[in-house]
């Protein structure tokens, strides 16, 4: 189901895009286009607890290596979801194919400093909203690429 948050039809670039297959949730607006979904590994959501313990048993063994790297993951909040976020002035290139309800987007060279970029996103949509996703997909890279 998509829900668009906006007043104007005509101002498209106001527009916020959320909708959601199976678990996996979409999200698109003027800056960016976003994925996220349940991950299916218990170790990211434990973030905490296996830093305690790796730092409890590099004191134990005095090794303060081991210590550190607990800590650090100690520091880190639990992360139950995957996913990626895309900026529209970061991508390079559009692409769609209706037969999977699917539109990719194509990252432009060196995003992320050097050797980073080319990667390819995949918004997966449904039959329905489709073609109005694909179009504003289009109207947010034009306006980015500007």
């Amino acid at each position: 189901m998509v829900t668009e948050k906006g007043n104007k039809k005509s101002d498209q670039l106001q527009k916020k895009f959320e909708w959601q297959i199976g678990q996996s949730r979409f999200y698109i607006d003027k800056r960016i286009a976003s994925y996220a979904a349940p991950t299916k590994n218990p170790l990211s959501t434990h973030g905490e607890e296996i830093g305690t313990l790796m730092t409890a048993y590099g004191l134990v063994k005095g090794s303060p290596g081991i210590s550190t790297v607990g800590l650090t993951r100690m520091s880190q909040k639990n992360s139950s979801e995957k996913g990626w976020i895309v900026r529209w002035k970061d991508v390079r290139e559009v692409k769609t194919n209706p037969e999977k309800c699917e539109i990719m987007l194509k990252e432009k060279m060196f995003i992320g400093g050097l050797g980073g970029g080319l990667g390819t996103y995949h918004i997966y949509c449904t039959p329905e909203n489709f073609q109005e996703i694909a179009s504003i997909c289009q109207v947010f890279y034009s306006c980015a690429s500007k």
